[in-house]
């Protein structure tokens, strides 16, 4: 195909199409900016999208989310810019179960019950049980300082950070594993606390303590699920960009960036099929990685992102066993739309993230998440249930580089065999789900690859080490002018933590701090907040 040249000059071209880059196109939208968001794919929505199999749906990636309190930010700012469409359900009071082989948590939705529960688990560690809620709550106040750097200039951040840490001195950042160490915490309720670490991929010998304290805090309050699955979430956001005047675009992956004649401006894009478009800024949502190896020359590359993309990994991949059922799963005795989190220990090694081979030629997974989707909707019509491994790409990369469509036999006797080792901690608990399970499909993280277009299926983007959140360098605005990033590697994992990268990135571009904006905004036009 011919180079085919866009003569409309775009205020914003958005890069991808997931939760930070929505918003950040929803904001600006609202804000009289000509926006156009790419996606590659036939679907928008990044990490929200959704599968069907006949009458069964599923969500891709999303399973629950935080920070629906009235107050916060993400529920503020996602009520404003989907136009209040969403309608939500709050998971049981008891959302989450971290299962053990000799005991269970159970996780309320209160932080005091809690800390309770886990006094009556660990008699004899009240206190370090006490130092961790504490020193929680007290980072969670403060948060705002964590975020702060990344809406001001990189001087003045400089200049005030030392400031920052001062009020941050008693939560400082430091190594999870550090962290529990320090208060005197046994292994066996460092386990018990840190079971989840999926939900972000990090594991306590790897992550920051802030990334632990920024996603698991946020479910001190309850986890809760959209009407209509992880799609509506995108999906109103899409409305609200399009009533605002922007352009959605699905089939339209970005080949590379183009920069002006002096090599140190962005000044458009151009896409796959050879069409150029032209803006006064570019904003990518795919990933630094992606963004900076995949759509830059090695020249336009600054100094800071090279020694950036080396310092980072990719986190942690995964692997889903996606069930349709014959009938409701909530007539079995504790299964009522929370999640079951089954660890076979309670050490957390770095293998626990590798899929192994047994003895007799099985596979094993130490570490797996079971969820009920159509639980947790209350559109849903047909009942499901998703179980969830975060695993290293490793394994899977021998298959990397055959046909998604036409992946080799060897490819799927493993698929069968991953398969059975996912079910079987949650058929250890649960038997009696084996007979209602009608049907099931596997994805690997060469699925998540393929579709999502993560480089090995990275979950999260970039990993949580300890000095993430004081990285000047992840932040919206980039050395080269005209270029800015929102998504997860801008602030962190999740829908919410997506969310606030789209709200800094707005910021930045806008030269306005839209998180008071938001919640101005929103309680202006829908006054007092509920939960719906």
């Amino acid at each position: 195909m011919k180079n085919q040249h866009n003569s409309e000059l775009y205020d914003a071209i958005i890069i991808g199409s997931g939760v930070g880059s929505l918003t950040t196109s929803a904001i600006l939208a609202d804000n009289g900016m000509k926006v156009v968001v790419l996606e590659k794919h036939d679907q928008l929505g990044g990490y929200t999208q959704s599968f069907q199999r006949k009458s069964w749906y599923w969500d891709v990636a999303v399973h629950y989310l935080s920070s629906m309190e009235p107050g916060n930010l993400f529920f503020h700012g996602c009520r404003y810019l989907t136009g209040n469409q969403l309608r939500w359900k709050k998971m049981p009071d008891v959302f989450d179960h971290y299962c053990f082989p000799d005991f269970q948590v159970d996780v309320p939705s209160s932080p005091e019950e809690y800390r309770s529960h886990l006094k009556s688990l660990f008699p004899d560690e009240h206190r370090e049980i006490d130092r961790y809620f504490d020193d929680l709550l007290s980072f969670r106040k403060k948060l705002d300082l964590v975020w702060a750097p990344k809406l001001m200039p990189i001087p003045l951040a400089k200049l005030l950070r030392p400031f920052f840490r001062f009020l941050l001195r008693k939560t400082p950042e430091q190594s999870t594993d550090r962290y529990f160490e320090r208060i005197g915490c046994s292994e066996k309720l460092k386990a018990a606390i840190c079971a989840p670490w999926g939900t972000f991929g990090g594991l306590p010998s790897e992550s920051s303590i802030y990334a632990h304290w920024i996603t698991l805090g946020s479910y001190l309050y309850g986890a809760w699920y959209p009407a209509g699955g992880a799609t509506s979430i995108s999906e109103s956001l899409m409305d609200f960009i399009e009533n605002k005047g922007g352009l959605l675009r699905t089939n339209s992956g970005v080949k590379e960036i183009l920069m002006n004649a002096s090599n140190n401006k962005a000044i458009g894009v151009r896409l796959e099929s050879g069409e150029v478009m032209k803006g006064k800024t570019i904003v990518s949502g795919i990933g630094i990685r992606a963004t900076f190896t995949k759509l830059l020359p090695e020249q336009s590359i600054p100094f800071d992102m090279k020694e950036l993309l080396r310092a980072y990994k990719n986190s942690v991949s995964y692997a889903q066993l996606f069930a349709g059922l014959k009938d409701d799963p909530s007539t079995i005795p504790g299964i009522d739309g929370s999640n079951y989190w089954f660890s076979s220990a309670t050490k957390f090694p770095e293998s626990i993230k590798e899929l192994q081979s047994a003895k007799d030629n099985s596979l094993e997974v130490k570490s797996v998440m079971l969820t009920f989707p159509s639980l947790k909707d209350r559109a849903a019509t047909s009942h499901t249930l998703t179980i969830c491994a975060w695993l290293n790409y490793g394994f899977f990369k021998k298959w990397a580089e055959t046909n998604s469509q036409l992946r080799p036999d060897d490819y799927d006797a493993m698929k069968s065999k991953l398969k059975a080792a996912l079910l079987k901690p949650v058929l250890d608990r649960f038997p009696q789900l084996e007979d209602l399970i009608e049907y099931t499909t596997v994805g690997t993280p060469l699925t998540a690859e393929h579709y999502m277009g993560h480089e090995q299926g990275s979950a999260y983007g970039l990993t949580s080490p300890p000095g993430r959140y004081k990285d000047d360098r992840l932040r919206p605005k980039t050395a080269i002018d005209g270029l800015l990033l929102t998504g997860a590697d801008i602030a962190t994992s999740g829908v919410p933590g997506a969310f606030a990268s789209g709200v800094f990135c707005a910021s930045a571009l806008l030269n306005k701090n839209m998180t008071t904006a938001l919640l101005k905004l929103d309680k202006e036009q829908y006054g007092e907040a509920v939960i719906l």
